[in-house]
């Protein structure tokens, strides 16, 4: 007869520690039966983070990338852990090996540079990212930030016309 774990993410305030751990003896139940199981380890990393056992978490992240080594999750969840101890270069490198080109990771990709001080990389992904996203307000926020109060923002003459239509249509609407 097959045992079923189920494994929740979400906690309750009251008693939420004994909870996290039981569930992590049950986790480490099952991966003993099926250790390649690569949700059962993601499961476990979640858990681990939620007690605050970082390195394990880690641990359990590495195992799944030594499987797929180019999970974007893990890598994500791995650069947040890496941050987070203070390890800029390394999460970095698993934002950079995460391969993703939204917004967010952008972002965050940008502010890890300029935290090591490589302000060339840091301008670079900005202006990389309002290219590839020139309808995203945050990329030009952050550039605008970045570059000072006296910095000309560029706009395209499609945007710009975008801008005035809104305008004008709100002029139009004024008694």
């Amino acid at each position: 007869m097959k045992k079923l774990h189920l494994h929740f993410t979400t906690v309750s305030p009251v008693g939420s520690l004994a909870g996290l751990k039981r569930r992590l003896a049950s986790l480490d139940t099952d991966l003993r039966e099926r250790p390649d199981d690569i949700e059962l380890l993601r499961h476990r990393a979640d858990v681990l983070r939620l007690l605050g056992e970082d390195n394990d978490a880690l641990g359990c992240l590495d195992a799944i990338l030594k499987r797929r080594p180019h999970d974007h999750q893990a890598l994500i969840v791995k650069a947040d852990l890496l941050e987070v101890s203070g390890e800029l270069e390394r999460a970095l490198t698993a934002l950079e090996e995460a391969g993703a080109d939204d917004v967010d990771t952008l972002l965050r990709r940008a502010e890890l540079n300029r935290r090591l001080g490589r302000m060339e990389a840091f301008h670079r992904l900005l202006e990389d990212g309002l290219a590839a996203h020139h309808r995203d307000p945050r990329i030009r926020e952050v550039r605008s930030l970045a570059l000072g109060p006296d910095a000309v923002d560029e706009v395209s003459l499609d945007e710009l016309a975008g801008l005035m239509k809104t305008l004008w249509s709100i002029v139009r609407e004024r008694p």
